[in-house]
């Protein structure tokens, strides 16, 4: 065997030097990708064992659970003894990981009194410190997961770090955290509004006003303050609320915002004007429509049609020359309305 291993040594030193060269970069790429197999298969099984093993931890504490949800009073020995099985294994990070996606992941298909077991649950087993880190991540999507379980879980005592993200750089963050502010606090969680530097985009506004739409017994805070906030969605989402609780004592309010720098407020406060048909508003309504552009001049016409009577006819007779068909087709079924026997303009779009 040495003899046949001399020969080989011979065989090789014997050939060009390129050769040898080739035949070394040949050699370490076998054993390379003989290593990748290897490691491969051991990362692989590795990854199975772990997968196997977090299986077991699930069923067991599955099954602890919901024991625990369904212990009866006569039960409280062996819920006790539950609990404390239950302290011990969060100390350990994969059991308590187990643990918490259990918890959170059972009181979703849950409500009423269930939900509530499991939400002191959680904080009997200390779970609210885990998701209190997490807020506290330098990670976003980390911070984002944290607030989600403190606001699933109904933890009350975060004010101070929710409204700490409010102004965060990251969008999806901040959104998430001005959900919660509502979700957790209510009206009371409203007041990130005061302090809120980023605009809160259409579809954000949308969500907090269905959040809102939720609370219930409670009153409606003042409103006013936001209307006049430096931030210009900040106003506009104040006026939807004004149009929402039906805030029509604050018309003073929004008879001034028709004169807002924001063609955005401008128009939103325009439009409220018209559901309330405030008929105070008509005035400056009619002073504004001819230095209004296009858009904003429909916003007028459309919440003026809501208010007008027949001292209105010139107005609206005027605005059937209008370049805009869409002015010109409001006008016009507005004229329809107040003089039905002496419109007879056919309106044709150029």
């Amino acid at each position: 065997m040495q003899e046949y291993y001399n020969d080989l040594i011979s065989i090789y030193l014997s050939l060009p030097l390129l050769i040898q060269v080739i035949w070394v970069v040949i050699f370490i790429e076998i054993l390379l990708i003989l290593s990748s197999f290897i490691n491969l298969n051991l990362i692989r099984r590795r990854y199975q064992y772990k997968i196997i093993e977090q299986q077991k931890l699930t069923d067991k504490y599955q099954e602890i659970l919901i024991n625990y949800i369904y212990f009866t009073e006569d039960e409280i020995e062996e819920k006790n003894k539950s609990t404390k099985l239950l302290k011990i294994a969060v100390k350990n990070k994969s059991d308590r990981k187990v643990i918490q996606d259990l918890i959170l992941t059972l009181h979703n298909d849950l409500t009423g009194e269930l939900a509530v077991f499991l939400e002191t649950l959680y904080y009997d087993l200390g779970l609210v410190q885990y998701s209190l880190k997490k807020m506290n991540s330098p990670v976003w999507f980390i911070k984002i997961k944290g607030i989600r379980e403190v606001t699933q879980m109904k933890v009350k005592d975060v004010y101070t770090e929710t409204l700490m993200l409010i102004n965060h750089k990251n969008q999806l963050l901040r959104s998430e955290a001005q959900l919660t502010m509502v979700k957790l606090y209510q009206f009371e969680g409203l007041k990130f509004l005061d302090t809120l530097q980023f605009p809160i985009t259409e579809w954000q506004q949308i969500l907090l006003i269905e959040e809102i739409q939720s609370i219930r017994n409670c009153e409606v805070p003042d409103l006013t303050n936001w209307l006049y906030s430096k931030n210009d969605s900040v106003i506009c989402f104040s006026l939807k609320l004004v149009k929402l609780f039906n805030q029509i004592q604050m018309k003073e309010d929004l008879i001034k915002l028709v004169q807002h720098p924001s063609e955005k407020v401008r128009r939103t406060a325009i439009d409220i004007l018209g559901y309330f048909r405030i008929s105070e508003a008509k005035t400056i309504l009619k002073q504004i429509f001819k230095k209004s552009v296009a858009e904003t001049q429909l916003f007028i016409i459309q919440a003026l049609s809501q208010l007008s009577d027949k001292k209105d006819i010139p107005f609206f007779e005027k605005q059937l020359n209008s370049s805009d068909f869409d002015i010109k087709q409001v006008a016009y079924d507005t004229l329809k309305d107040l003089k039905p026997f002496l419109v007879t303009i056919n309106l044709n779009k150029e």
